[in-house]
């Protein structure tokens, strides 16, 4: 949908499947991937992310903080799960 069809809950849902689910998924798995030399975290988004589908400004932007978040990982856990 556009901007003015989604309401605040429509915001915090997208927010908590699309954003927050990963940030879940990363601090429950964090202390196994630790523990092996072969632990990846891999995101699989949405093409949204390089260029925004028409009609979808929920996925549009939040899918962007996934990806930023994943990048970020990348940098601050890459020496702890088996990257040099």
């Amino acid at each position: 949908g556009t901007f003015e069809e989604h309401d605040d809950e429509a915001w915090r849902k997208a927010f908590d499947t699309n954003l927050m689910s990963v940030v879940w998924m990363v601090r429950e798995s964090l202390p196994y991937l630790k523990q092996s030399p072969q632990g990846r975290i891999i995101n699989i988004t949405s093409t949204a992310v390089k260029e925004p589908i028409e009609g979808l400004i929920l996925s549009n932007s939040v899918r962007l903080g996934t990806t930023g978040l994943a990048k970020t990982l990348s940098r601050e856990l890459g020496a702890h799960i088996g990257l040099p």
